[in-house]
């Protein structure tokens, strides 16, 4: 019973995961800021020299080394997101094209964030008693914040550039 329920639930998360990447590749994209695993991910692309997707996926099974000592298994959930994010990333940003003008950076930052955050969205409606206060809560939690992060950065290029090389 309980496989039958994960294989019809593995249409969505895909649908979910496919989502989550578009609206990061969007948020990269437009250049105004990067959330803290999107800094790591950056910096360690950079670092040995490929997409920040691929570095993602690279990231995500290093971490699951960490599980060995802990003597914990990965679901199909978790190497599905490991493997389907980082590449859905890589694979949005080679189409789609690095805006110069700062309107149509923060209409792809706008675009961007709805998407990424409706995942997480989806996952903590199922864990609370309602939509709306989860949705409340990432809106307070992620999306005010990133957003702000996301204008200073645009406002002080020259220490967003000391920071990321």
């Amino acid at each position: 019973m309980q496989n039958k329920l994960i294989i019809q639930r593995i249409p969505q998360l895909m649908i979910g995961l496919f989502l989550c990447g578009f609206g990061l590749a969007f948020t990269i994209e437009a250049g105004l800021g990067l959330n803290s695993w999107d800094v790591f991910h950056d910096g360690f692309s950079k670092l040995i020299g490929v997409k920040i997707g691929f570095a993602g996926v690279l990231t995500g099974f290093i971490l699951l080394l960490g599980w060995i000592p802990l003597r914990q298994k990965p679901f199909i959930g978790t190497i599905l997101n490991i493997l389907t994010i980082g590449n859905v990333i890589d694979l949005t940003m080679y189409y789609l094209p690095s805006p110069e003008i700062l309107s149509v950076k923060v209409i792809f930052l706008v675009f961007g964030t709805p998407f990424k955050t409706s995942v997480k969205s989806g996952f903590l409606a199922s864990t609370t008693t309602s939509f709306r206060s989860a949705s409340s809560a990432l809106f307070k939690d992620n999306l005010i914040p990133f957003l702000s992060i996301s204008f200073l950065d645009s406002l002080i290029p020259a220490v967003s550039e000391t920071i990321t090389g």
